[in-house]
């Protein structure tokens, strides 16, 4: 066995497979001995070249101090550097230098042990994104919440002055008009701030039945809002198609695919063209986004999904939108294809879960109910004491309404025994949230906790949306029309 292990075939056999890369060095750095290199270069191409030569250029000075100090102490050192991988692409390294030292003891070179750290930086990068845009969604389902109170508010507003000015005879027609240019305008700003939400769930959020369309719609206007070209956009998809997904995740998937396909298109084409389409195939739900424009090379395809790869100028793409556009569908259960032609467009075909049917009893919107002679009383419950008093005013006529800006103060009026037809509650408040009202409202009267509405502005994590899920209370979004919150208001008063 010993003769065996002193061959020179068995350090051969170990040298050539063992996965790191070893290297044998001069004093010059001139490359003496490698034991294998990386996929697409040869090593009679490598050795004899001086190492530094293979080191991107911000980062040679570094590595020539290191090893003349190496040189000179024969200290070993760890380092990581980039350099060149397979096919010649630039590659982190982890390596160890050690001195190698003859009979003497003197330094006659160094020996370099490296490790492809490809893997573990592209993950590390991925990872860094998908923090980032983690941060990007709380942000800005903060601020989608903020601008939600108020507009609510100012649309309530609207309606009560329209409604007033529309019944007028002394009103000229011309002001009239106005308030409607007005409260169109009021609708475009709640239409961006549904499409900001959209961007705002994390990705750690649970998977529920998502509408298709609303999240195709809200990323066409997103991707394509700073575009100044024309572009024919042809949708083709039901509006009643729902997949199993992470409504948030699900965006951030097609936006990425619409922006690419719109970057793709030529500027002197006049007939740019971009074509979303959905079908339903057995449990899958295939979404279609193709583009008529420049489309890939075979080598740009074939490393579309790779990590870092881009074909954007420098300080514009990162290449990672496609990897982790990749990883959300996959982690959604589903899968992401392509074809591509060059000079003729190209196709990502998206297939996700179908999400499984409805409870229609559950699902279904509630019917108009005949009024009732006699008022019902009415809690609401917001720590935004003018949208309270907003709403206050416009159910006045029908309801006998109480307001308070905080769930404590709720609390004390049930612990009086006072009782109410529909408890409207904010779900997002400070000291005690929508969420801990109904758990105290349940302990003290549970008819009572039955008959909660909840209003939200969208800004809300996991455990929030597993509350939502867990109980049949309705909820209504921030903002709404008055005639969506009387029908709500009904469908609870009289059940």
């Amino acid at each position: 066995m010993n003769d065996l292990i002193t061959t020179e075939s068995f350090f051969r056999t170990v040298f050539e497979n063992v996965s790191d890369y070893i290297m044998l060095l001069d004093e010059e750095a001139t490359i003496k001995f490698l034991n294998h290199s990386p996929v697409g270069i040869e090593k009679a191409d490598v050795i004899g070249k001086n190492w530094f030569s293979l080191i991107t250029k911000d980062q040679r000075e570094d590595i020539k101090k290191i090893f003349v100090q190496l040189m000179q102490d024969g200290k070993p050192i760890s380092y990581e550097y980039l350099g060149r991988g397979a096919h010649s692409k630039p590659t982190w390294y982890w390596t160890r230098f050690t001195a190698l030292l003859n009979d003497e003891g003197k330094i006659t070179g160094a020996i370099l042990i490296s490790r492809d750290q490809s893997e573990k930086k592209e993950a590390e990068a991925l990872l860094i994104e998908t923090e980032r845009m983690a941060s990007i969604g709380t942000l800005v389902a903060g601020v989608a919440h903020e601008i939600n109170n108020p507009l609510a508010s100012v649309i309530l507003n609207l309606e009560i002055i329209l409604n007033e000015c529309t019944n007028s005879q002394t009103i000229p027609a011309k002001l009239v008009n106005k308030l409607h240019e007005t409260y169109a305008a009021v609708e475009n700003i709640q239409k961006i701030v549904i499409d900001l939400k959209l961007l705002s769930h994390r990705e750690e959020d649970p998977k529920t039945s998502v509408d298709l369309a609303k999240v195709l719609d809200s990323s066409l206007r997103i991707a394509l809002n700073e575009n100044r070209r024309p572009i024919e956009i042809v949708k083709n998809y039901s509006q009643s198609t729902k997949v199993l997904a992470n409504e948030g995740r699900l965006g951030q998937v097609f936006l990425n695919l619409i922006i690419n396909a719109a970057q793709a298109l030529r500027k002197e084409n006049p007939r740019n063209r971009i074509e979303v389409t959905a079908s339903i195939q057995a449990e899958q739900v295939i979404v279609s986004i193709k583009d008529n424009g420049i489309g890939m090379s075979e080598p740009i395809k074939k490393r579309i999904f790779t990590p870092f790869f881009t074909t954007k100028p420098k300080g514009i793409g990162t290449g990672l939108a496609l990897p982790l556009t990749k990883r959300i569908v996959k982690n959604l259960g589903g899968d992401i294809t392509f074809t591509s032609t060059l000079n003729s467009g190209t196709e990502f075909i998206v297939s996700l879960p179908l999400a499984p049917p409805e409870n229609l009893a559950h699902a279904e919107e509630p019917g108009e109910i005949e009024s009732s002679s006699q008022q019902s009383k009415l809690l609401i419950v917001d720590d935004e004491e003018t949208f309270s008093s907003v709403l206050e005013e416009v159910l006045a006529d029908d309801h006998e309404v109480t307001t308070v800006n905080c769930g404590a103060d709720a609390i004390a009026l049930l612990s009086e025994g006072k009782r109410y037809n529909v408890i409207v509650s904010d779900l997002m408040m400070p000291q005690m949230s929508g969420m801990e009202l109904y758990k105290k409202v349940l302990e003290l009267a549970p008819d009572q906790a039955q008959r909660m509405v909840f209003m939200t502005g969208g800004a809300f994590g996991p455990s929030t949306s597993g509350f939502l899920e867990s109980i049949d209370n309705k909820k209504i979004e921030k903002p709404f029309k008055l005639k969506e919150l009387r029908k709500l208001l009904s469908s609870v008063k009289f059940r």
